[in-house]
């Protein structure tokens, strides 16, 4: 190797792996506009400082070898520990809070549904349906017979009621709302 260039193979591998990152990150689609043309900025910026760090080592390796070598080090060693720290923090980045506030979302929005649902017309008809088909005195034995004939009952009070605009629930739906009735006996 030429004795009065430095080596900067440390520096050199931290610094790809960021503009690897960079990359991947400017890959269409991965980022919206404003954070992707903030990323060109920030990329270009890191290869600038790179290159200018090894035009500055470069000057001072033929008169301060092993300082030349410490600098290298000691900033190879720096970004190795940010890309760490970038890596393990918790903190979300602007893209992953949309990730999470859409998860979020996701994840109210069967909640919210089956409130709706329990507040429908449709729901309190088959509710209102249901005590009237039920026994008043079950006593929970054979109670898949007993769910066949309250859904029957149901079918007829709402066919009765509303026509054809109200479905009755499974006989398997009658069955878990009969398991649920305190038994009497």
């Amino acid at each position: 190797m030429d004795d009065s260039k430095p080596d900067l193979s440390g520096l050199r591998a931290s610094v790809s792996g960021w503009l690897f990152r960079a990359d991947i990150a400017l890959r269409p689609g991965k980022l919206n506009a404003q954070d992707a043309e903030a990323m060109r900025a920030h990329r270009e910026s890191l290869e600038a400082g790179r290159d200018e760090m090894m035009v500055a080592l470069a000057k001072i390796t033929p008169h301060f070898r092993a300082e030349a070598a410490e600098i290298e080090r000691c900033a190879a060693q720096m970004l190795h520990a940010a890309s760490w720290i970038w890596q393990l923090h918790s903190a979300p980045t602007p893209n992953a809070r949309d990730t999470v506030r859409r998860a979020v979302i996701k994840k109210e929005n069967p909640k919210r549904a089956r409130e709706g649902r329990k507040n429908s017309d449709k729901t309190k008809a088959i509710d209102a349906a249901f005590g009237s088909a039920r026994p008043l005195n079950y006593d929970g034995k054979k109670p898949v017979i007993v769910a066949r004939r309250v859904r029957e009952e149901m079918k007829r009070i709402l066919r009765e009621k509303y026509g054809n605009g109200v479905k009755c629930i499974s006989a398997r739906a009658v069955y878990d709302r009969l398991k649920a009735i305190p038994k009497i006996g």
